[in-house]
């Protein structure tokens, strides 16, 4: 996949919020906007933002290899897999929190990206190309340079 596809947008997302999960774990769990709600409701406890610090560490994991894997027709199900498991947590997580009601908050945000991040990797992966292939292409643009 090239750069500046899903991919990346999946990738910068998971890493900001990681991130902040790291840095500024209380920040982020209070973090809210108009309508939007906070993460958590209240004050975060101290295990409340340790878990979110792990949680960061995770996100970090998936922004930075959502940026420099090439998801090809191997590997690209795990990545589906894994932006599904986030997707479907993050949904549940807002669901749960607000006795099955659809109350705006941060969760639903995650949920969306990764949702289409899930989508982005399971129907779009790069073909496998063997060392002949490579080599055809760099045939074909060495001689439309000519």
């Amino acid at each position: 996949m090239p750069h500046g596809d899903l991919s990346d947008y999946v990738g910068v997302s998971s890493l900001v919020f990681g991130l902040g999960s790291i840095f500024a774990p209380a920040a982020v769990a209070a973090l809210s906007a108009g309508p939007i709600k906070p993460l958590v409701d209240g004050a975060a406890s101290e295990a409340t933002l340790a878990a979110m610090r792990l949680a960061g560490a995770a996100f970090v994991f998936v922004g930075t290899t959502s940026f420099g894997v090439r998801w090809n027709t191997v590997n690209h199900l795990s990545a589906a897999a894994g932006c599904a498991a986030i997707s479907l947590v993050s949904a549940f997580n807002a669901l749960s929190m607000d006795k099955y009601a659809f109350v705006p908050r941060p969760w639903w945000l995650l949920a969306a990206i990764h949702a289409v991040g899930a989508y982005h990797f399971y129907a779009n992966p790069n073909p496998m190309l063997t060392s002949a292939d490579l080599k055809k292409k760099e045939d074909a643009a060495a001689a439309k340079g000519k």
